[in-house]
Order: structure tokens, then sequence, then C-alpha cells
């Protein structure tokens, strides 16, 4: 097979090759370098029973998926990026044995949903938000650790040159993947740092979050840290988010629809549609953006979680945040998902936004009014006006609320919106009685 890309070198010796299952977790093949070749052409194997992997190792297993059955991974050689000198990394897709795309392949049901948006007349582009917590090793692994009672600047400079090194070793890392980190910095919770990475085309966007979650995991661990990036490793402590930018742009003639038009904010006709879209689907997004077992324990008002379902303009509490074009946003007006976090499968997430985008633009949707203050204290007929309401109160509402979306079948197909309710219902079953301190434990380190 013959690949523009430049690796491997001499140096390197093995080749990851990577999916997302559909519980956020990354998994992986690898084979020795030499073979990187075979992987891209053949795939190596993978039991079907992968689709409906859990977050904890358990398999949602049914007629469709158990012991019986395999798919392969396939390396997308063109997209073959360094770990470090020894091991290389690239995305893969899931195909059948004869090498057709799986229906359950998240990698490609976005780039369908992204062939979707050009059929009606747009390109996309997305960035993301880490939050994470750099702990000690053994601290992160601790039940109750008593490090929080310790005074924490939150965005002072002082805890962020104590991890110079480690921010450093970050940049160069992600510079020699390919990736480019805009900001670094300490965040708002006690041992909370942020960085965010410049918006990409949605796959490429998909593809930089798992790598540099890889990167931040190997970094770390390197100067004796753990990065930790629940959405809420501690019950009693501020929570992790993973928010996503994204942009809209006509085809015709590469023209932003966030911007330049003559409604509020410089919002153009499709770019009202667009948010429109969004607000009427987050609930069921929730089940893409946040649906971790113990995500919802983040979303809480008045946090800066982005808790109500709403928009407003640089309105932290709402969870669509509308970024005007202006001078202090180099690349242009654009919408902040707030809700979203870190245990979610990027590429389904970013199918699922794409998706609520679209529907509110074909379908002309009314925009509501905006949110100006805190939504917790408007009064009933206002937050009517705005369409302002909470995310599902529970795991299973959200599962509903999923499961029921003709939009999100759609786009994302009945095979793969099937498969996340399984692991969901999985979920619920094994998880409804445990109490969210033993919840935060036990997921505390999975992604």
């Amino acid at each position: 097979m013959t690949s523009s890309n430049p690796f491997p070198t001499a140096t390197h010796r093995i080749v990851q090759g990577t999916i997302v299952d559909l519980a956020g977790v990354i998994r992986a093949k690898n084979v020795p370098a030499d073979r990187l070749d075979v992987f891209a052409r053949n795939g190596v194997g993978a039991p079907k029973v992968w689709v409906v992997f859990n977050a904890d190792n358990n398999f949602a297993e049914n007629e469709t998926f158990n012991v019986t059955g395999d798919l392969r991974l396939r390396l997308d050689a063109s997209q073959v990026r360094p770990l470090d000198e020894h091991i290389l990394w690239g995305p893969t897709n899931l195909v059948e044995q004869n090498g057709d795309p799986s229906e359950y392949d998240a990698r490609g049901v976005l780039r369908n949903v992204v062939d979707k948006a050009a059929e009606l007349g747009y390109t996309a582009r997305f960035g993301h938000e880490f939050e994470f917590l750099l702990l000690p090793e053994e601290t992160a692994s601790e039940r109750n650790p008593d490090i929080f009672a310790t005074p924490w600047p939150g965005y002072g400079a002082v805890p962020f040159i104590g991890q110079e090194e480690f921010f450093s070793d970050l940049i160069d890392a992600a510079g020699a993947a390919g990736i480019t980190l805009e900001q670094l910095h300490t965040e708002w919770g006690p041992y909370q740092y942020e960085v965010s990475i410049a918006p990409e085309d949605p796959v490429r966007a998909a593809d930089n979050v798992v790598l540099l979650k890889l990167l931040l995991k190997r970094v770390a661990a390197r100067h004796g840290l753990t990065a930790v990036l629940s959405p809420k490793p501690f019950v009693d402590q501020t929570g992790n988010g993973g928010h996503v930018h994204l942009s809209l742009n006509r085809v015709d003639g590469n023209s932003p629809i966030l911007s330049g038009g003559d409604l509020r904010y410089g919002l153009s006709e499709d770019g009202a549609h667009a948010i429109a879209g969004l607000h009427r689907h987050l609930a069921e997004l929730t089940a893409l953006l946040a649906g971790s077992p113990v995500s919802l324990l983040r979303l809480r008002p008045d946090t800066w979680s982005g808790a109500a379902i709403g928009w407003g303009l640089e309105n932290r509490e709402t969870a669509i945040r509308y970024i005007a074009a202006t001078l202090g946003n180099p690349h242009g007006a654009n919408i902040e998902i707030k809700a979203c976090d870190l245990s979610a499968n990027p590429y389904v997430e970013i199918a699922g936004l794409l998706a609520g985008a679209l529907d509110g633009i074909r379908n002309r949707l009314p925009l509501a009014e905006p949110t100006e203050g805190i939504p917790s204290e408007y009064d009933e007929e206002e937050r009517s006006e705005r369409g302002l309401s909470l995310f599902p109160a529970t795991f299973d509402d959200v599962t509903k609320a999923f499961e029921d979306s003709a939009v999100l079948r759609e786009f994302l197909g009945d095979g793969l919106v099937d498969a996340i309710t399984a692991i969901r219902n999985l979920n619920s079953e094994t998880y409804k009685d445990t109490p969210a301190e033993e919840l935060v434990y036990l997921f505390r380190n999975i992604w």
C-alpha cells in the first residue's frame, strides 16, 4: 500500500491502531512497524462483541453481539503519527471481514455525516477543550485523598509554573504529532488544568482528541503523575468538561453562517437555525456528549458546567454558548457546547452535534430568545421564551430520549443507536443502586 505519510522511520518499532468504543474508552491493537501496510490493507481482528464494550470491561451481549463473529480494525495509514520516537499511532476503521464498512464504525459514521453536510451545502470545523486533574500517581488511586483541603488559586500562575516541565513536554509531544495546542492554563478546581486544541475538519478533530488523550496520559506518567479526565473524579470537587467548539460554513463561497448576517449578534438565518437545531436536540444528544455513569453528576446549575439547555452570548451557564466574531476570537464566530465531557466517543459526539445543527437548518427551526443572565433566576414565562430547561434528570431518562430520537437514527443509523442503547441499559442495570461516592471512585481513571 502506498502512502504519502513519511512514517515509519528507522526508530519506530511499533504501530498502535486505536478504536474508541461506544462507551468512550480507547482500545488498541499493535503490530511491528514493518507490518504497517498489512494493518492498513487487511486489518487485524476484533471480536464483534467489542461493539458493545462497556467502560467497566463488561459487554452488553445479546443475539447480535456475542462470542460469535469477527470484524476487522483497518488502520488509516494516511493519519499515522508519532506517539514518541519508538511508537506510531493511527486511527482505525471498523470493517467487515470482506473489507466493507461496518455500520458500527463510529469514525465511518462521522464521515457519512460530514458527507451529508456537504450535500446540504455546508462544511464544519471542530475544536476541543480538555479539563483534567493532574495528580501524583498514588493520589489518583486513593479513595478519599486529603489534598483538596490545600488552598488552590483558581487560574493561578503559581500552580501552572509548578508543572512547567510537564506542559513543556506536552507541547513538544503534541507538536511532533501534528496537534496545535492553543491555550494551556490552570483551571478553577483544585489541581485542575486545561488545554485546548485548534479547530480542524470533523474527522481530523476527533482523531486529535484520541491522540491528545494518549499523549496526556503518557507525558503525565513520565513525570510521576496521572492525568484524570473523568467528568466527576470526586463527588465533592469540580468536574472536568470536554467543551466542543463548532463552526459552519457554506460550501458555496466558503462563507460563515454564524456571523455576517442581519440577525442578533450578527447571526445569519442559517446560523440561527443551526443553533435552534442544537437547542432542540440537546437532551437526546446527552447520551453522546455526557453519557457516562458519572456525567450527570457534573451537570449542576450555577457551576459553569452548562447545566441549562438554552443558548446565550458568552453565557457560561447555558449549554450552548455563542461566541461572536470579534478581534478577540481569531477563528471567527462559533458555538461552544459546554455540556460535553471527555468520556464521550469523539466521533459520535461530533457526528451527533453536526446532525442536530443540520436538522435545524433544513427544517428552518425557530431560534428561542437568548439567555442573558443566570438561568435559575428567570421566572417561568421567561424560561419558556428562552426554551430553558434542565438536562434529563436520570440516566434512564437520557437513554429514552436518545433511543427515541428519529434525527439521530437517521444520521447515525439504527445499528449504532441500538448498540449505544444496549450499553446504557447494561450500565443502568449494573449501577442503578450504586452511591455517587462509589461510582466516581470506580470510574475515576477509566478515560
